[in-house]
């Protein structure tokens, strides 16, 4: 599902040069759940970006479902983004003048999906995520795991190939941490989704994903497989 060659990425800030990935490489297979683990600024995020189409690396290939990135316009990135990715961030990102209801409904809006089924749809998944009661409330009406569970909702509308979790329970206590993680874990283990978890909690990443890689420096350094199997939550036979 997703191969990374020699990827790098290098900013340049007046007469600085900043290397945020260096010569990384990165197999992750159909319907595996990997924590990406590192401290702030190894390269986390900017990998996140370059997986998801939000931005290009400087050098290297990246194939995605086993398509190369680089050689899609603009146009086919917007849709790849829309139709086979899902991303969960740290700060929600939900649209505060929009209710629940409303966030999760504008993939299909952006998809052209008729206003029937997506109400049905949206519905149904505001359900999944416990929220059937919180639906037309604003963002700021919510708490912070209940908005979280909006933003799951709303990334995987579309049942997404992939689904990319940045830091999804920075901002969480660890008694909704766990909840929202669980939901992840679930939601992606019904349509076979493959997961690609951010963090820089080690004992989530352990707990959470079938597979731990240690980022540092903007290079994968170290790789080892957890108890958890590549079914999202059932422990491997002993």
């Amino acid at each position: 599902m997703i191969h990374c060659r020699n990827v790098t990425k290098v900013y340049f800030s007046d007469s600085d040069k900043i290397v945020a990935l260096n010569r990384l490489n990165l197999s992750v297979d159909t319907g595996d759940c990997v924590a990406l683990v590192g401290r702030s600024g190894s390269g986390k995020s900017t990998l996140l970006h370059i997986l998801s189409g939000m931005d290009r690396p400087t050098d290297g290939e990246v194939e995605m479902n086993g398509r190369n990135l680089s050689t899609l316009s603009e146009r086919e990135l917007i849709q790849y983004r829309l139709q086979e990715v899902g991303v969960v961030f740290q700060s929600f990102h939900l649209i505060s003048h929009r209710t629940a209801f409303e966030n999760v409904e504008l993939p299909l809006m952006l998809c052209g999906i008729p206003r029937t089924q997506r109400r049905v749809a949206v519905r149904d998944a505001l359900a999944r995520v416990g929220l059937s009661n919180r639906m037309h409330h604003l963002p700021g009406q919510l708490s912070g795991g209940e908005q979280q569970r909006v933003a799951i909702a709303r990334a995987t509308m579309n049942q997404p190939k992939i689904l990319f979790a940045d830091e999804p329970t920075g901002n969480l206590d660890s008694k909704t941490a766990e909840v929202i993680l669980h939901l992840i874990r679930e939601i992606a283990t019904e349509h076979g989704t493959t997961v690609l978890l951010i963090t820089h909690d080690q004992r989530l990443a352990q707990t959470y994903a079938n597979r731990n890689l240690a980022l540092i420096d903007g290079t994968i350094e170290s790789s080892q497989y957890s108890a958890v199997s590549a079914h999202h939550g059932k422990l491997r036979d002993a």
